[in-house]
């Protein structure tokens, strides 16, 4: 009876490492270091809904992934957005561009460790008024543990904004998420993992002729989430609430999430 049971368990957890080879998950509102097999192709789309005590903005993202290797991908996402504040502004946004490269993976029985570099590029590509006209760069790391039951994340990534008239500051992101799968079930059924992340936010002062007119700003989120999986296609979602704001101007009410991905 032990043996059978041993065998059973065995054979779950290298199949359910298959399944996290081929559609492992990451965060809702942060990055983690999953990539796509070689030559795997990834597309996104969904609802991110920004509210603030002056504006609320809504995008409408699509985004394209591509495996390159089976350790390094690339994507593009392209945004449409509209923007509410005493008038409203609609529009495609900025091309962005990204890149992951996983350079280390540890794999053992029913588990996966592994962390990846990150690089997200915003272009000047878009004349629309929601824009900034300007070419961003964010660079970081992502730290990702799976096993049958827990997932554990850590992430950290800075932003670096170019100025014009304005001068914008810098960003800096830390993350922290955990993951639970309560029922394991076959690995071609649907699978639900419920998820909890702290985001911190990090915003430098910005500058307008020399002139101080945006005050540093600190934000820290709680934001449960989840990821449910079907084969090849997976639809994710949660909610950030702010836990607290140094900063009295423009303060975040919530930031909401939902997409649907695919892979091929």
């Amino acid at each position: 009876m032990k043996k059978t049971y041993k065998k059973t368990k065995l054979l779950i957890s290298i199949l359910l490492l298959i399944t996290l080879n081929a559609f492992a998950h990451d965060p809702v509102f942060s990055p983690g270091p999953h990539v796509l097999f070689k030559e795997g192709i990834e597309i996104h789309t969904g609802i991110k809904q920004k509210n603030t005590q002056t504006k609320q903005v809504l995008q409408q993202p699509l985004i394209f992934k591509y495996g390159v290797t089976a350790n390094w991908v690339t994507g593009l996402e392209l945004p449409y957005i509209s923007q509410q504040t005493p008038t409203s502004t609609k529009g495609f946004g900025d091309i962005r561009l990204t890149s992951k490269y996983r350079f280390w993976r540890q794999d053992r029985r029913g588990q996966q460790r592994s962390a990846a570099l990150l690089v997200n590029i915003k272009t000047n590509s878009s004349d629309n008024k929601i824009t900034t006209n300007t070419t961003d760069a964010t660079l970081g790391l992502a730290y990702g543990y799976e096993s049958l039951s827990w997932y554990r994340w850590v992430s950290a990534r800075y932003r670096f904004n170019q100025n014009n008239e304005l001068r914008r500051g810098n960003i800096a992101f830390f993350d922290v998420a955990i993951g639970y799968r309560y029922s394991v079930n076959d690995y071609k059924a649907a699978d639900m993992v419920y998820m909890l992340e702290i985001n911190s936010e990090i915003y430098q002062a910005s500058y307008l002729a020399e002139q101080k007119i945006i005050q540093q700003n600190k934000k820290l989120f709680i934001s449960p989430g989840f990821m449910w999986t079907l084969r090849n296609m997976a639809i994710k979602g949660g909610v950030q609430l702010p836990l607290y704001q140094s900063s009295s101007n423009n303060q975040d009410n919530y930031r909401a999430k939902l997409t649907i991905e695919w892979h091929l």
